[in-house]
């Protein structure tokens, strides 16, 4: 069989049989971290500076500030407040709040059976929301970049907007009406799917950052949702599921009108017109 490469064999040096030393020295300096990357020292201090200077940047940041806010409060109240509303509307509980029960510390679950029903009801529609809105992220999140490029970034940051309001402002209507469907909360989740909010906000930054600051940006942006996430737990603890409740749609709704207020488009014109 032909071989397809020609080797050559070094000789040894006359004076005994290891490989000329000169020789090895000089291939050794010539990879010696000459085509590594250099890092200046001034990059952290440039990246902050210019990222707080770029004020696109800094309403992406307090946007997402704010929703973390406000969803984080959610989260903690969501699993027994919908399970005691599906327990009453469904199974026709009528006792003591079924998150009441969850307070007691006991190993044994001392749950009425309509408000363990009502927890398999409320996880069944969590299941059901998440799947639908993951399914419309899938099918929609191409269509939405297209769009994007060819009509900028705002138009669709306000469409988000809306839909994430919707979230706390129907579990407000849940703890307001009696009679009100916990299916409107997880509605409200599901249609998020149409225009993920995350994706959007990534993509305005990648418009307004220099392309070597763009993953410290996205640090930087998940950094401070999971910041205001975790924040937001405290509330929870101190107040009732309606003050949570109203203080998340308040938090929600000022990220929404702070974006239609003054965000500006962040996509120049003649990047638009290319991809028209």
């Amino acid at each position: 069989m032909p071989l397809d490469h020609e080797y050559t064999l070094i000789e040894p040096d006359a004076e005994g049989d290891d490989l000329p030393a000169p020789a090895i020295e000089t291939a050794l300096s010539e990879t010696d971290d000459s085509t590594l990357p250099t890092r200046d020292d001034d990059d952290d201090t440039k990246f902050v500076s210019t990222f707080f200077r770029t004020r696109t940047a800094v309403h992406i940041l307090f946007f997402i500030f704010m929703l973390s806010l406000g969803f984080g409060n959610m989260h903690t109240i969501v699993p027994g407040l919908l399970e005691d509303r599906f327990a009453r509307l469904e199974f026709g509980y009528d006792g003591p709040p079924c998150a009441d029960f969850h307070k007691e510390s006991t190993a044994e679950d001392n749950r009425p059976q309509e408000c363990k029903d009502g927890g398999d009801a409320a996880q069944n529609a969590a299941a059901a929301s998440a799947f639908a809105a993951n399914m419309l992220m899938l099918v929609f999140s191409p269509v939405v970049g297209s769009l994007s490029d060819c009509h900028g970034r705002r138009a669709f940051l306000v469409a988000t907007s809306a839909l994430l309001a919707t979230t706390p402002l129907s579990l407000l209507l849940i703890q307001i009406s009696d009679r009100a469907s916990p299916y409107w909360y997880y509605f409200s989740r599901a249609i998020q799917g149409l225009v993920y909010s995350s994706s959007i906000c990534f993509t305005v930054l990648a418009d307004v950052m220099p392309p070597k600051m763009r993953s410290p940006s996205n640090g930087l942006f998940l950094a401070t949702y999971l910041f205001g996430n975790g924040m937001s737990q405290i509330l929870a603890k101190v107040l009732s599921h309606l003050m949570v409740t109203i203080v998340a749609s308040i938090l929600v709704l000022s990220g929404c009108i702070f974006i239609i207020m003054v965000f500006r488009e962040s996509l120049p014109e003649e990047a638009r017109r290319k991809a028209l």
